[in-house]
């Protein structure tokens, strides 16, 4: 039985996590922090919170006595950490705050283990969720890496979550906490923040306004739905081996051009077939005769734009059994579907 602390449970992977576990009984009790910044909303899990076995507090894990105060009045013994700065162009234009989040507020999260298990970590979990692209930029003929692969961050984001991975080891290896480190590839799907590529271009086609696509659109990236990433990050937290690192991912690597053009063509299709949004959109081009795709508009490359990201998944399936459920183009049309019929959520989202 777990008293589980969930860190960042009001963001995107985060609140799709807990709605996935929230009838687990094994979780006696699901402790759910979140600083809520924009990256996250309240309403997400509003739902889910019953104050019997699902509490919310809102709580910066930067701030180390209140996260000590929620260990020992909720007997926390694992933890799935979720809390992190994620976007990479804010990472460029404002590092600061990745670094303190993301390395220091992980720093807090293990001291708290330290400090509350008085170094007795049997029968308890750190879980830390990082992401692929610690890995680094990959050339265009690279085979997909596997857990043993160097890392090598190229930009603030992925540099402050390869920290935060080190000091979870660190702790692993001088203390004895029991830890397991994830690393997904892009996820996509319901409560993404509204600014993120998919939503992003989804929101444009809704609206009529141009789809920017970054360089000349040839980047590659690996994806998944994030309800696939959330079942395997349960099945590691289950069955995963202490002291291990799993890649998650599904072999769907596109360029994101190609990307951009196949959300355009499903949702022209998708809001053909539901005439009634036009009431809500009636900018989007399907409605005045013209196509999605005709708003592609390629800009500026970011500084430092990493090439590729591919990881080899080999060992979840080995060793868990872990296979994702969802195909790519059904995947996609359940998020167009979600943000058509959610616009006052992105709307909110976006105010704040």
């Amino acid at each position: 039985m777990y008293n589980i602390l969930i860190t960042g449970g009001a963001g995107f992977i985060g609140s799709n996590f807990v709605k996935l576990i929230k009838n687990f009984k094994q979780f006696s009790k699901i402790i759910i922090i979140d600083k809520l910044t924009s990256s996250s909303n309240l309403k997400n899990i509003n739902s889910y919170i019953d104050k019997k076995r699902i509490f919310f507090l809102k709580l910066d894990i930067l701030d180390f006595n209140r996260l000590t105060s929620v260990f020992e009045q909720n007997k926390i013994n694992s933890i799935i950490n979720f809390a992190a700065e994620t976007h990479v162009d804010l990472s460029i234009n404002n590092p600061d705050v990745f670094v303190k989040t993301n390395i220091i507020g992980t720093y807090n999260l293990l001291a708290c283990c330290l400090k509350y298990w008085n170094r007795d970590f049997s029968n308890k979990i750190f879980f830390q969720i990082s992401t692929d692209e610690v890995y680094g930029s990959l050339s265009e003929n690279d085979n997909p890496v596997n857990e043993n692969h160097k890392y090598n961050p190229q930009n603030p984001y992925s540099a402050s979550k390869a920290s935060a991975d080190f000091l979870v080891k660190s702790f692993q290896n001088t203390y004895g906490l029991n830890s397991i480190i994830s690393h997904s590839c892009n996820n996509y799907g319901y409560y993404q923040h509204p600014d993120k590529f998919i939503p992003l271009t989804i929101r444009n086609i809704l609206r009529g306004k141009n789809i920017p696509v970054y360089g000349d659109g040839n980047n590659y990236r690996e994806w998944i739905f994030v309800d696939d990433c959330c079942r395997a990050v349960l099945s590691i937290f289950l069955k995963g081996k202490i002291g291990s690192n799993y890649n998650i991912s599904t072999n769907k690597m596109l360029k994101n051009i190609e990307l951009v053009n196949l959300i355009c063509e499903l949702s022209d299709n998708y809001l053909l077939e539901n005439n009634k949004l036009k009431k809500s959109f009636p900018n989007s081009p399907i409605y005045n005769s013209n196509k999605s795709c005709d708003l592609i508009t390629f800009v500026e490359d970011r500084p430092g734009h990493d090439f590729k990201y591919s990881i080899n998944s080999d060992k979840i399936l080995n060793e868990i059994g872990f296979i994702p459920k969802t195909d790519f183009k059904d995947g996609l049309l359940k998020t167009i579907d979600w943000y058509a019929n959610n616009i006052n959520w992105w709307s909110d989202v976006l105010k704040n």
